[in-house]
């Protein structure tokens, strides 16, 4: 992932798994969690990580998460690389 922005101190990901149901009702906090681990620096702007979680067939949903020296997103654009 190529992640163009200023200030960037901390990349992460989301990981959504094809058997979450968004519409079905949320009894507990355990009911969201979901995978979550660092991206690690691999140049200026470039971020990498491996998963071998994908386990279960179907789409699933991966949020790329940015934040700057204050903990806040910005207004990061990404591409898939």
């Amino acid at each position: 992932m190529e992640l163009i922005g200023a200030d960037v101190n901390r990349v992460y990901t989301t990981v959504i798994s094809p058997s979450f149901d968004p519409t079905a009702e949320i009894a507990s906090w355990k009911d969201l969690a979901f995978d979550e681990f660092d991206l690690g620096k691999v140049s200026q702007g470039k971020y990498t990580t491996t998963y071998a979680n994908f386990t279960t067939a179907g789409d699933y949903s991966v949020v790329i998460n940015a934040e700057n020296a204050d903990g806040f997103a910005g207004p990061f654009s990404c591409t898939k690389k």
